[in-house]
């Protein structure tokens, strides 16, 4: 889906999306993509929904990282 507006959203809302299963039921949980939670899924995707479908390792480089987190940052607040 696309990750404008994902900081801070409720995971697994964006209409006409097929998410996988287990992120369904995390979603159903309550899970958000708040800092913490975007910063250990992009880190390790697994971590978060073990036994989701997407086909991503994760970011290792904490430099990378830091600049992927401050985009979509500011990707959600941008009006």
């Amino acid at each position: 889906p696309n990750l404008h507006g994902v900081w801070d959203r409720q995971a697994g809302q964006v209409q006409g999306f097929r998410y996988s299963a287990n992120l369904t039921q995390l979603a159903q949980g309550g899970l958000r993509w708040d800092e913490a939670t975007l910063r250990r899924y992009l880190t390790n995707p697994k971590d978060v929904v073990p036994q989701g479908s997407m086909a991503f390792a994760g970011i290792r480089n904490e430099e990378q990282l830091n600049n992927l987190m401050a985009f979509l940052r500011q990707a959600s607040t941008a009006n």
